[in-house]
């Protein structure tokens, strides 16, 4: 892996990432034990894309090639090399030779096939609620796997592809065999891959283990050590609650805890036993979707007067002390891809606010401090998530300052089922959202219009411009020139109003300094595990 490493001068330095350093002889392996707020729900790797998930399933399964977020380059993993035809719609990859997978079943050209027409078939039929994701990995235009021989595999598809190494690092491979066994309805319960970690024991809201894979000898070729991994197995313990996480931690019971919360993160960063990291979060900002289809804010003013009616600094300042960089537009600030033109948008100004809101026919005309229109109050549904703490006070504090100009926000907290179910079926005004990628490309996922109503797409806008730079984008090779297409992007959406950003996120974690050669990885976001230890 790539180890530059920083220390962290300061909180206001919160885009430095802290990877603690001991020498190559004081690995020991070890048992790690993971403080984690909740449990995945699946470890299908092809039906999630949460960073609770992540950290699983990328130790139970590997993938063909490895993208290294620090330097933007690909690195064998499963495949030992690959080749692109000229108009980037063919990739032959020659894969390795001694691969085999948890249950002794060999992994070659026929079992990347099986998996990547699996995740069509998933893309297709949206048989699970991230079918989105799948388009997002192996991408909308993808034809066939073609086996030209037992250890060389040929991906076709029927448009110019030429970002689909990035989509193909975040494509995992799981055992043909389990799939036959299990089913797509058991699968993500007896995850078999061919990662590094095999899959011991999941218990329901209490842990799940895994332990080392002894055969294993096929690390990414950026890794620090081939053969198995130094840990021997790695636990993670569920626990909901953020301030026990943080005393299990203090008090020497796990070695690591992720998702740590801004209050949290200030204190653990003054504690000199324990080591604090943090990295800009890749995607975009914490932000809000606004449901277009649903009145009033099918009227694009009222759209534009939310993002005037509360102030974003104010609201990081006082909640966050600032350690939160301010979101401008759908991709985060950290991004190659970002467009400084969204620090335009959504600028705090309540007499624009009030301004728009009157042309569009919403005053209060009973003095009652809600405006109305035609006898109905201004009213708007929001859905948080009710696992994430920084969300929902960020939500009590819009609330309030909408409140001033005369817009009651309702506010409800839900667990993750419930907002998908509310938001994909467009029952709320105001959805709770930030979306993980690698590469700008993933933002289909979010934006597409074949996406409204069973992907992430919540404005619930259909809208052919943003589809037309999705696809340009997607399909072009060009740095530069998918950067511009990019910007016009963001450029689009932010001109649409469905869109208003908070902060960029920071990928926050805390750990005993006994836990060495781990790493945080911008890629869209897990901790790299692999190379780990605990030293005496």
């Amino acid at each position: 892996m790539n180890r530059t490493r920083f220390l962290l001068l300061s909180l206001l330095m919160m885009l430095t990432l802290i990877v603690p350093v001991l020498p190559m002889a004081a690995q020991t392996g070890g048992n790690l034990i993971w403080g984690t707020d909740s449990e995945p729900e699946t470890l299908d790797p092809t039906c999630t894309f949460s960073s609770i998930a992540d950290n699983q399933y990328k130790t139970i399964y590997d993938s063909l090639v490895f993208w290294e977020p620090s330097d933007q380059e690909f690195y064998p993993y499963l495949a030992e090399s690959w080749e692109v035809n000229g108009d980037f719609t063919s990739y032959t990859f020659s894969l390795r030779d001694d691969v085999v997978f948890h249950d002794g079943t060999p992994f070659n050209a026929e079992a990347v096939k099986i998996n990547f027409d699996r995740v069509a078939t998933i893309r297709d039929s949206e048989s699970c609620s991230s079918a989105s994701v799948a388009q997002a990995r192996l991408g909308s235009t993808y034809v066939s796997t073609e086996v030209i021989d037992s250890f060389t595999a040929q991906v076709n598809f029927s448009q110019p592809n030429p970002i689909f190494l990035i989509g193909v690092s975040d494509l995992y491979f799981m055992s043909p065999a389990s799939l036959e066994e299990f089913g797509d309805e058991d699968i993500g319960r007896n995850a078999v891959g061919s990662g590094a970690f095999i899959l011991e024991e999941w218990v329901d809201q209490s842990f799940m283990r895994v332990v080392r894979n002894e055969d294993y000898n096929w690390g990414p070729g950026n890794a620090t050590h081939q053969g198995p991994a130094l840990l021997e197995s790695i636990t993670w313990q569920f626990i909901p609650e953020a301030t026990t996480r943080l005393a299990s931690l203090e008090a020497g019971e796990v070695h690591l805890i992720n998702r740590v919360e801004s209050d949290q993160y200030i204190q653990l960063s003054q504690n000199p036993d324990l080591v604090t990291t943090a990295l800009p979060g890749p995607g975009t900002p914490n932000g809000f979707v606004l449901n277009a289809s649903l009145p009033p804010l099918d009227d694009i003013r009222v759209r534009q007067a939310l993002g005037h009616a509360f102030d974003r600094p104010l609201m990081l300042e006082v909640l966050f002390n600032n350690i939160f960089p301010i979101g401008n537009g759908p991709i985060s600030s950290s991004t190659w891809s970002y467009w400084e033109g969204v620090n335009d948008y959504n600028q705090y100004d309540p007499e624009m606010a009030l301004a728009l809101l009157a042309e569009a026919g919403w005053t209060d005309t009973d003095s009652d401090g809600i405006l109305d229109k035609d006898g109905e109050p201004l009213a708007l549904s929001h859905i948080e998530l009710s696992t994430i703490p920084d969300r929902a006070i960020a939500a009590e504090f819009v609330q309030a300052q909408l409140a001033e100009v005369g817009i009651q926000l309702n506010l409800e907290f839900a667990e993750a089922g419930v907002v998908v179910d509310e938001c994909h079926n467009a029952r709320r005004h105001v959805c709770g959202l930030r979306w993980r990628m690698a590469d700008p490309s993933n933002l289909s996922a979010m934006w597409l219009s074949t996406n409204i109503g069973t992907g992430f797409n919540w404005s619930h806008l259909p809208d052919e411009d943003i589809d037309s730079l999705l696809s340009a984008g997607a399909a072009e090779a060009d740095r530069e020139t998918r950067r511009q297409i990019y910007q016009d992007l963001q450029k689009r959406i932010m001109d649409l109003a469905i869109w208003i950003p908070l902060w960029d996120v920071q990928i926050t974690h805390g750990s005993n300094p006994k836990l060495q050669g781990w790493e945080a990885l911008n890629n869209p976001e897990y901790i790299w595990l692999y190379d780990a230890y605990i030293s005496e």
